[in-house]
């Protein structure tokens, strides 16, 4: 099976050292934590600028941030446009320089554990804020800024240290993904009578439990849907039919009981509770106006693109323009590729989209084609990489009915599980050579 320890050559690279702490420090400090991968990122860039440039991908995501500016410059409302470029252009450096140092799948299973790691305290607090009512702002000067609202936020839901729901909800999704792949590598291990795989696959079944039920009580429909989507493919994955039969059957019968007609829903709401149910067909909430429905926002967004599909609005233009029509703010249309056609324009949120899809494509053919890069020689490499799919695809699914990514810690958890992937299979001299 797969060897866990470090090589000398990871013991010895500083930057790989420096990568491993920043993301482990992010999620309660995105400050401390992303300096020390910005740090990490200018050396990277120092060392292979020319390599990097070189990439399609680096050149693509170039493009994409001059289109960006344009919009900008051209918005009605330049300076809250400006301050929306700090949502996508760090995040355009530093994506390549993490690719060239995830380049290996010993460093994207570290990155994995580190990650799953860091979600447990996130999970505990949340527990700690409904089931015993923690509550209160710890903050340090700039280095650290935890919110933690009493009862959750909106009240009744979990958002443990985020300042929403919905933020704890899709932050949570990228470690259950890849808590589902070390896990379920340290199931074979086990099987095979590894030693210390009882202990891994002990404290992965702990913190999955934490998140899972974390999960749960953010009330998130968006999370429920994806994380059962999640489980699902990593039973397809390990052939556990009879797990995906289980799967598919439990989510019918919640569909069912949600959505049947009637007399046919009798039977299922008699199985589903209430509250799951009736947060699925909105009954819980059913006097919503319909300025906060999706629909109403989506047709929004377009109108906005129909004016203006060339250069958009401006980022950060929507919740202006959508409070000058509806009176009410929202911070987004709650779907990604809308917001981005409807602030950036069409030109560049189809090019950014075809960069990831790209991106996402070439992972997807390298696991079908059984990974032809010298890298792979275990199952387990192939599930480290089948991983990062789920976790960036599940991601990508919640950005669809929603948008979080004006979260930095989510923000960097979508684009660090892009890079890993990246890393692995760009072709040679793009990313995978040794940083």
């Amino acid at each position: 099976m797969v060897n866990t320890t470090s090589s000398p050559e990871d013991r010895q690279d500083r930057l790989w050292q420096v990568t491993r702490y920043g993301v482990a420090i992010f999620s309660f400090s995105p400050v401390v934590g992303g300096l020390g991968l910005l740090w990490a990122a200018i050396a990277i860039w120092l060392r292979h600028g020319r390599s990097l440039l070189a990439s399609r991908v680096t050149q693509g995501l170039a493009v994409v941030a001059v289109l960006q500016i344009l919009s900008t410059i051209f918005a009605d409302k330049p300076l809250p446009s400006f301050w929306g470029l700090f949502n996508f252009l760090p995040f355009f450096f530093l994506f390549p320089a993490l690719a060239k140092i995830l380049h290996t799948p010993h460093r994207l299973r570290r990155i994995a554990q580190i990650v799953l790691v860091a979600a447990i305290p996130v999970g505990l607090i949340g527990w700690g804020q409904m089931l015993w009512g923690w509550h209160g702002h710890w903050e340090l000067t700039i280095l650290a800024n935890i919110p933690i609202e009493e009862g959750g936020n909106p009240p009744g839901r979990m958002s443990s240290i985020f300042i929403y729901a919905n933020f704890l909800a899709c932050y949570l999704l990228v470690p259950f993904a890849l808590g589902l792949g070390l896990w379920l590598e340290s199931l074979w291990q086990v099987r095979a009578s590894k030693a210390g795989a009882w202990w891994q696959l002990t404290w992965q079944t702990a913190a999955l439990t934490i998140i899972a039920i974390a999960l749960f009580f953010t009330h998130s429909r968006n999370a429920w849907g994806v994380a059962g989507l999640m489980v699902l493919v990593f039973a397809i994955y390990a052939s556990w039919y009879w797990i995906v039969t289980a799967i598919v059957a439990a989510m019918g019968v919640v569909l069912g009981a949600a959505f049947a007609p009637a007399p046919a829903n009798t039977w299922f709401r008699w199985v589903v509770p209430a509250y799951i149910w009736q947060r699925l067909n909105d009954r819980l909430y059913a006097d919503r106006p319909v300025e906060l429905m999706r629909t109403t926002q989506w047709q929004f967004a377009w109108d906005m693109i129909s004016d203006r599909w060339w250069l958009g609005w401006g980022l950060r233009s929507f919740s202006r323009l959508y409070e000058q029509k509806m009176q009410v703010w929202l911070g987004h249309p709650h779907n990604l590729p809308l917001m981005l056609a409807a602030e950036t324009g069409i030109p560049a949120a189809l090019l950014f989209l075809t960069v990831v899809g790209w991106i996402f494509a070439r992972g997807v053919l390298s696991l079908t084609k059984g990974m032809a890069k010298q890298n792979f020689y275990y199952p387990g490499d192939r599930l480290m990489l089948f991983s990062y799919l789920v976790a960036f695809g599940g991601c990508t699914c919640f950005h669809l009915l929603d948008v979080p990514l004006f979260d930095v810690q989510i923000n960097m958890w979508g684009w660090l599980s892009l890079a890993g992937i990246w890393g692995l299979v760009a072709p040679n001299g793009s990313t995978n050579q040794r940083a």
